[in-house]
Order: C-alpha cells, then sequence, then structure tokens
C-alpha cells in the first residue's frame, strides 16, 4: 500500500510527538525493596524519604566512616551504541555536611558486562544538607561498543567523616531522547515543502 509524502509527514509527526519511556524499572523504589536494583546495604525509606509515593532509596553515612568510600545502587539497561538518552533523579541530603556528597552517574557497559571506564558522565555532587531537587543528564550518547547503561546512585565519603548524614534518591527516570517540539515542527514543515514543490510538477 502506498502513502502519499503528507501522509508520511503527518505519520512522522504523530510518532515524533510519543514520549520515550523510562527504561528502568521500579524506578520509585514503589515495591518497597530494591527489586531490579543492585544495593548493597542500601534501605527503602518512608514518609519523608520518598519525593513521591511510599518510598526513596536510602544510604546512612554515620560518624568516622572511612574517607574514599563509594556506596552504589545501580541498575543496568539496555542500549544502543550512538543513540542519544535522558536520565534523571530526585536527591535529598538529610542531616549534617559531614564530608560525604551524593551524585548519580551512567556508566556504559560492554557486551561482557565490563564498565567502560572513561565513557561515564555524573551530576553536580551534593555535599550539604538539600531538600528534594531533580538532577538530570541530557543527551548523553552511547559510546561505541556499549550494549547496557549502569544508572548508578552514588554516595561518596570525601574524607573521614564527622557527623550523621542521610542520602536519598527518588523517581529515576533513563530513556532515550526525542526531538524537540521545534525541531519536529521544522522537520515538517520541510517534508512539507517537498510534498508541495513535488505536487506542483505534477501539475504543470
Amino acid at each position: 500500500m502506498k502513502m502519499s509524502i503528507g501522509k508520511w509527514v503527518v505519520a512522522g509527526l504523530l510518532t515524533a510527538s510519543v514520549a520515550s519511556a523510562n527504561l528502568l524499572l521500579n524506578p520509585g523504589f514503589e515495591t518497597g525493596d530494591f527489586t531490579e536494583w543492585n544495593a548493597g546495604g542500601w534501605y527503602a525509606g518512608s514518609e519523608g524519604d520518598a519525593h513521591s509515593g511510599t518510598y526513596g532509596g536510602s544510604y546512612y553515612v554515620a560518624p568516622d566512616q572511612a574517607g574514599g568510600s563509594y556506596f552504589i545502587l545501580d541498575q543496568a539497561v539496555d542500549v544502543v551504541e550512538g543513540q542519544k538518552y535522558d536520565a534523571s533523579c530526585w536527591m535529598r541530603f538529610a542531616g549534617t555536611a559531614n564530608n560525604s556528597e551524593q551524585f548519580m552517574e551512567v556508566q556504559w557497559l560492554n557486551g561482557l558486562g565490563e564498565i567502560m571506564w572513561g565513557n561515564g558522565v555524573g551530576t553536580t555532587p551534593v555535599s550539604g544538607p538539600q531538600e528534594y531537587t531533580q538532577f538530570s543528564l541530557n543527551e548523553i550518547t552511547a559510546p561505541v561498543g556499549a550494549a547496557a547503561a549502569s544508572v548508578r546512585a552514588v554516595v561518596h565519603t570525601t574524607d573521614v567523616t564527622s557527623d550523621n548524614a542521610w542520602h536519598t534518591f527518588d523517581d529515576f527516570s533513563f530513556a532515550a531522547s526525542i526531538p524537540e517540539p521545534t525541531t519536529i515542527a521544522f522537520l515538517g514543515l520541510g517534508l512539507s515543502g517537498i510534498y508541495l514543490f513535488r505536487k506542483k510538477k505534477t501539475m504543470r
């Protein structure tokens, strides 16, 4: 069945306007646990630990924790090399500044599930008390050789900790990037112009 260029333009715009789906499972920990995530030492906190829903993923850093320690909550999802992706989450720091910080990062994995070091990207670290705030990594490109992305909540001690701190993450998203509405509109205008030009030629 043939479709005219004009109809292809409309179909293309409708397809492009559909939001890309979140690739992460249990992104807000609403199972009450870390189903689909790797989470050594983390806990699913309720009430104030949740940005939305009932639960948030939390890590408690006590005084006298050694510096240079990393505590990671992560989930791997399949990706296509060369594709652009958007990642985001909400982060909250409760307690006092105690030489610990938190951030979200994305590390790319090869076909063997190994981290492709040097290709990852992270948000700005939060190192002091902060209410829930959204952090994003937009249009990050899966490098050549990437088969999956490890979406990670990271808590890091920069020195020996001096007090209590609770680092909480919630409402993660990781999805393929979609064109901006203006880009879609210009694409539609360009294809429409081609269609009108071809139609004008056939009428001569």
